[in-house]
């Protein structure tokens, strides 16, 4: 994963944000707040996320709180979902057709929950998460491995598993309250390896190599 020049940094809450290039990397640090009005039109979703990448349909509901699209560059964004506890779902959407993908989303207030979709044709995606995440990850990586970081693969419940892809549980035995729906996380590539982890306890910049996270997987999936 390369290291990229910062772009933008703010911690003022938005929502609805839209970043798209072409050919230019995207970079920065946002915090989202689901509760705030949103410009960001269905759409504006629709192109970027179903129409461009067809195959990989976005199936949530969720007007997006971020979109992040780029045909030939590398998306890196630290996120952070805030705001009052009214309950209130965040959607995050991150797609590039040749460039990687991080996600770094450290922090999630509390009553709300998060949509993540990541989609890149020919790179490497790794998606951190906070510990507050409770419940469905579906990795799926065509060509390419699916990395389980050490602390995230000693609490992940595997619910499936085949030869491109995992479908894990997070929060196993957490009781999310009542009118909150559940996290969700959609991570898809054709050529890349994709990584996941908890924010702040794994190093994406220490990833085991492709042989050591096939035995890791093995072990958590006994395959």
């Amino acid at each position: 994963m390369p290291q990229f020049a910062a772009s933008n940094t703010t911690q003022m809450p938005t929502n609805g944000l839209f970043v798209s290039t072409n050919r230019d990397d995207v970079t920065g640090t946002w915090c989202l707040d689901p509760l705030l009005p949103t410009q960001i039109r269905v759409s504006q979703r629709e192109d970027k996320t179903q129409k461009r990448h067809g195959a990989h349909r976005v199936e949530s509901s969720t007007l997006p709180s971020a979109v992040f699209d780029s045909r030939h560059g590398n998306l890196n964004a630290t996120l952070a979902i805030v705001g009052t506890p009214q309950p209130a779902r965040a959607g995050i959407v991150a797609t590039t057709r040749h460039g990687h993908v991080k996600i770094n989303l450290t922090s999630k207030a509390p009553g709300k929950s998060v949509d993540i979709d990541v989609y890149s044709r020919h790179g490497e995606i790794v998606v951190l998460l906070p510990r507050s995440f409770v419940g469905v990850l579906e990795l799926r990586a065509r060509r390419g491995n699916i990395l389980t970081m050490s602390n995230l693969a000693s609490v992940a419940q595997v619910v499936q598993s085949t030869d491109d892809k995992v479908v894990l549980r997070l929060g196993q035995g957490v009781q999310v309250p009542a009118g909150i729906p559940e996290d969700h996380g959609r991570f898809y590539t054709r050529s890349g390896n994709i990584s996941v982890g908890f924010s702040g306890e794994d190093d994406s910049h220490a990833l085991p190599p492709p042989s050591a996270a096939r035995t890791m997987l093995k072990k958590m999936t006994g395959f």
